[in-house]
């Protein structure tokens, strides 16, 4: 599925605006005519950016409303458009036939035979092959929507999680993926060990208060055997102390400034299920090394040995590893970077999802979960400002990165992402790019790219700056600027925080923009030489003025 366009009557600050999404048509919605106009571009370019891929950015001042298109796509994906009282029109291509999702009557122009999607159930649960993927890298939290195939990964998720991801995509053999992946990483290994905190095993120690000394003086004991023992006898023993903890802690029933509030439930992350005991890997159990580490190739870990590393409790670090490189001592943008892409990859692999269905009866509705294997052909990948925290060379990278990364991949893949990043607008054509602004009342306003703005296709990145992200006031920060506007008063003669052309000359000299640097430096010389001629003319008229009084005096 790929999305043509939206039309959104009122949510959060959009107002009566319209989106256009690929760049093979140009949508509008007349709302006087009450009519919906669907136009070819003709200056498409099929296949722009590979077969399988489709890129598509929103660029914008902060506050213009970019999330919230986002967020509006994700509640129309997830849910019946009965969730949302106000008017919409969500238009989206499907195998080639162009459907339309809506909640109230409009007029049709246009040559393209324009479907009605049936009303039964949520959108991403009617396109059978089709999943959507929301990736973001602020703080903020979008809370997941009512829907089985739609994934939502925050800033929040923690390094075991994402190198449990790593482990998934390159477990087993997979030359293809080998051969896209990046040189800056290539996970070749996975370690396990245990957590350390402030001293050896401290991390054991935690909720400590909430035990007798005597159930205490049991963990202790099984404390000492870690120090001289195999990976495998190391589980062991965490499992023990685990079992103690759950069954034998002391439930804190009020809540004071000393003691915290705890229930039963604060010590389930002790629970330890028996079926993950029994299913222990062979190799793990054969291993006789007596380290505090166990070391598997990735590509010898099995579906087995990838459910015992989901299962391993929360104390165990998981480390996948480049040779002696490890994931997590990447840069906070290379994480970023391969984290995103990554999860996209994830994703597509998947191929379970759960559906909610509803059967009919005589006597009403009646609630069915039914599973159902799927292969994922399709997937809409929501970018949310993940350029934040990448080096501005990542971002330079980034989309012939992405390109390169799943070109040879046979699913479809629809990139929508926001952006502040102009090195990554010189990737797009202008075509695929939506410009929002703000009116006077703060609301969203789409801007005419195709009419109003310069293209951005290969454009450097001070025109980007300045037509495509609105920047009016200019490119230069503002206590430079301030610095620069108190030189340009003094040499007009105005009030000024600078007293002398020494003080000017100083901040001219590091002012490192060649044009404004010069022509200062000219208005500083003429304000010098004119003071010169006034010196000058003074000492002239005094000599004069003295032969005249001598003139006089004889």
């Amino acid at each position: 599925m790929e999305l043509v366009y939206l039309w959104v009557e009122d949510y959060k600050n959009i107002k009566k605006q319209g989106f256009n999404f690929s760049p093979r048509f140009h949508c509008e919605y007349d709302e006087g005519k009450n009519e919906l106009t669907i136009k070819e571009n003709d200056d498409y370019i099929p296949d722009f950016f590979g077969k399988n891929i489709n890129v598509t950015a929103i660029v914008g001042k902060n506050g213009s409303g970019k999330s919230s298109v986002f967020e509006f796509i994700l509640d129309r994906l997830a849910n019946r458009y009965s969730d949302y009282p106000k008017n919409f029109i969500f238009l989206y291509l499907d195998k080639n036939k162009f459907y339309k999702y809506d909640n109230f009557f409009y007029n049709l122009n246009s040559k393209m035979k324009v479907e009605k999607y049936p009303n039964r159930e949520n959108l991403l649960n009617y396109c059978t092959n089709l999943i959507t993927l929301y990736l973001n890298n602020q703080r903020e939290r979008i809370e997941p929507r009512d829907s089985e195939k739609l994934f939502i990964e925050n800033h929040n998720f923690n390094q075991n999680y994402i190198n449990k991801i790593l482990i998934k995509n390159y477990m087993g053999i997979n030359n293809q993926l080998i051969k896209n992946t990046n040189s800056f990483f290539r996970p070749m290994e996975v370690q396990f060990n245990i957590k350390i905190m402030d001293s050896f095993f401290s991390i054991l120690d935690e909720d400590k208060k909430f035990y007798s000394d005597g159930v205490w003086e049991k963990v202790e004991k099984l404390k000492e055997k870690l120090k001289d023992s195999t990976f495998y006898e190391r589980l062991m023993i965490v499992i023990d102390i685990f079992e103690i903890k759950y069954k034998e802690h002391t439930t804190v029933p009020k809540f004071d400034f000393n003691i915290e509030r705890v229930s039963n439930g604060s010590f389930y992350k002790y629970k330890i299920e028996k079926s993950f005991i029994d299913n222990i890997p062979k190799i793990i159990k054969n291993n006789k090394l007596k380290e505090s580490n166990f070391k598997l190739n990735i590509h010898d870990i099995t579906p087995n040995i990838f459910d015992f590393i989901e299962q391993l409790p929360y104390i165990f670090d998981i480390i996948v590893l480049d040779n002696n490189k490890s994931f997590n001592n990447l840069s906070y943008g290379e994480r970023q970077l391969l984290a995103q892409l990554n999860f996209i990859l994830y994703y597509l692999n998947k191929n379970s999802y759960e559906y909610h269905h509803l059967y009919y009866a005589d006597g009403g509705e009646i609630d069915v979960d039914e599973y159902e294997n799927i292969a994922v052909n399709e997937i809409i990948v929501l970018l949310d400002e993940f350029e934040l925290g990448l080096h501005p060379d990542w971002q330079k990278n980034f989309i012939s990165y992405i390109i390169k990364f799943f070109k040879n991949i046979d699913k479809k893949i629809n990139i929508i992402l926001t952006s502040h990043s102009p090195f990554l607008l010189s990737d797009i054509p202008k075509q695929n790019i939506i410009f929002l602004d703000k009116d006077e009342n703060g609301n969203c306003k789409v801007v005419d790219g195709l009419k109003e703005k310069k293209q951005t296709f290969g454009a450097n990145i001070h025109t980007l700056l300045s037509d495509s992200f609105f920047m009016e006031d200019g490119l230069m920060g503002e206590f430079a600027k301030g610095k620069i506007d108190d030189v340009i008063n003094y040499l007009h003669g105005k009030e000024s925080k600078i007293k002398s052309n020494d003080e000017a000359q100083k901040l001219i000299h590091i002012i490192g923009e060649p044009i404004v640097k010069n022509q200062l430096q000219r208005m500083l010389d003429s304000k010098r030489l004119k003071k010169v001629d006034e010196i000058d003319a003074i000492k002239k008229s005094m000599l004069e003025m003295k032969k005249r009084l001598d003139d006089l005096e004889k």
